[in-house]
């Protein structure tokens, strides 16, 4: 694995800064666009386990003692 890494980043520095930069541009916005897509879906899946019943009610400590429990 580190070698691929090792291959794709000497193969960026022999870019241009201005390839560079439009490159790290394009992952950025692919990143984003992947969390996103966790973020929905992690937020679907928490609107099921609501509709399920699958939550919590309580204070703060309560959610931190059913946190701990989960660790």
């Amino acid at each position: 694995m580190q070698t691929i890494i090792k291959d794709i980043l000497e193969k960026f520095d022999s870019l241009s800064i201005e390839d560079q930069e439009s490159i790290l541009e394009i992952e950025r916005k692919r990143m984003n666009e992947r969390k996103r897509k966790l973020l929905v879906e992690e937020v679907r899946e928490a609107e099921i386990e609501y509709k399920d019943g699958k939550f919590i009610e309580g204070d703060a400590e309560t959610l931190m003692k059913a946190i701990e429990n989960e660790l």
